[in-house]
């Protein structure tokens, strides 16, 4: 609907410009549509599927079919891992030492599961915009002078 709203708004002055909203308008809003439509059927038919899984991620703020599915998709087995420090660091949120003489300081790990570290990724970045503990978070770290991520509102 936006992108038909936004080639409403277009007035070409030229004919070649009238031309392509015509085509636009034809063509690529019926193509967007469908794959709106098949979107739509397919988060749902994922939705049904992590129901049926008996997992209650989409219970958390944030996590919704998509991102739930993903996250079962990849973990399978939780108790695959020994403890939830493998599984954080199997996903890349827990810190490893990277000190050098006196100087103490923590990174990330390279060998983490990318895919499981962006779906956490944005999960975090929605539950700040929602009204969750997440932004009450990144009050709290930037209140103490602590670094905050980067899309935590101050």
């Amino acid at each position: 609907m936006q992108a038909k709203a936004i080639l409403l708004s277009a007035r070409p002055r030229d004919v070649a410009g009238k031309t392509r909203r015509r085509l636009a308008a034809e063509q690529q809003l019926a193509d967007l549509v469908v794959v709106d439509q098949k979107i739509k059927a397919l988060t749902k038919e994922l939705k049904a599927m992590v129901v049926a899984s008996g997992s209650r991620l989409m219970d958390l703020p944030g996590i919704g079919p998509v991102v739930a599915a993903r996250t079962l998709a990849d973990v399978g087995d939780v108790a695959r891992f020994a403890d939830r420090n493998r599984l954080a660091s199997w996903t890349g949120t827990a810190p490893i030492e990277a000190s050098s003489g006196e100087i103490v300081r923590h990174r990330l790990s390279r060998a983490r599961n990318r895919r499981m570290n962006h779906v956490i990724h944005i999960a975090a970045a929605t539950q700040i915009r929602l009204d969750t503990p997440g932004p009450a978070s990144c009050r709290r770290k930037l209140a103490a002078g602590r670094p905050a991520p980067k899309r935590c509102a101050p």
